[in-house]
């Protein structure tokens, strides 16, 4: 679709499909642990949050196999983790469980976006 200048243009030309789903899990401290995210394809992105404990933010991209994180100061490190599926992601590792988004009783916040 081409647009001229002057030309009015509606909403209903346009199309955006953001998915997207969310939950809460309580770490365990296993690695490799699978979190289901219910979209039914690969995200493209995971963002996780701690609130409790050291308040460490988690990100983790699709085709990268690293969870990224960035503790409250803003310093951060990665470690590798399982690549996403079309029905989980993946947290926990044996090198550091906190840094990895698995930690035993901490409550994590995610959101899975494709």
């Amino acid at each position: 679709m081409g647009i001229s200048t002057g030309e009015v243009i509606s909403a209903s030309d346009f199309v955006v499909m953001a998915r997207s789903s969310s939950g809460t899990y309580t770490g365990d401290s296993t690695a490799s642990r699978a979190i289901a995210h219910g979209l039914a394809f690969t995200p493209k992105f995971v963002t996780i949050t701690n609130v409790g404990g050291a308040g460490y933010r988690y990100r983790i991209y699709d085709g990268y196999t690293n969870i990224l994180y960035l503790n409250h100061t803003g310093t951060g490190q990665s470690v590798t983790v399982s690549a996403f599926t079309s029905t989980n992601f993946f947290v926990g590792t044996s090198v550091n469980l906190d840094i990895s988004a698995n930690l035993s009783v901490q409550v994590y916040y995610w959101s899975a976006m494709g």
